[in-house]
């Protein structure tokens, strides 16, 4: 293939001449390749702007100060890409926020009743208004207090208990499946 009739018409293109001082001294060695090198022309930087291609001097261009021109954009880019990683992370957050309200994660809840934040403290199942009646007569005999609806009962229980000084030991010796459950609790007295 012969080359030596080969031309290259590169006129009305931009050129960083910064980034084409190769370009410039092959153009200067070897103009019979771009017929057209008059009209060639640099776009960036501005110190050379509009200056022709085969009149400058590659040896005695400044490049190394030039600021690229569009430096600009390359830090808008990361500032608008952190700018969106910022607010997506908040909004994830706060979607999981939002969704750990909504739908707490124990499985198969199911509220009592309309007074279910008194039964989820334990300490207010012991206040003034829920004391596990003890029958006066026999403080050696635990009564339970049961509340279905509308119908209230006072019955006494198969609860074992032992009085002692500080109150009544309760214990429920309750059988479920193959397995024994024992359960005590201390009913203090209320003297």
């Amino acid at each position: 293939m012969n080359t030596t009739n080969v031309q290259v018409f590169l006129a009305n293109n931009t050129f960083d001449c910064c980034l084409s001082l190769w370009f410039i001294r092959f153009l200067k060695t070897s103009p019979q390749f771009v017929p057209d090198v008059s009209l060639l022309t640099c776009a960036t930087p501005l110190s050379f702007t509009g200056k022709l291609l085969i009149k400058l001097n590659p040896d005695d261009m400044n490049c190394g100060s030039d600021i690229p021109s569009k430096s600009w954009l390359t830090i808008g880019r990361i500032i608008g890409i952190a700018i969106r990683s910022a607010c997506l992370l908040i909004l994830s957050v706060a979607m999981v926020y939002i969704y750990n309200r909504r739908y707490p994660s124990r499985s198969g809840y199911i509220p009592i009743s309309e007074h279910d934040d008194l039964y989820s403290n334990p300490n207010a199942l012991f206040s003034e208004r829920l004391k596990i009646p003890i029958r006066e007569d026999d403080d050696d005999q635990l009564l339970t207090h049961h509340d279905f609806g509308s119908r209230r009962s006072l019955a006494q229980s198969d609860v074992l208990t032992q009085a002692t000084t500080e109150g009544i030991y309760a214990t429920d010796g309750s059988v479920a499946g193959d397995s024994h459950i024992q359960e005590a609790i201390l009913i203090s007295r209320s003297d």
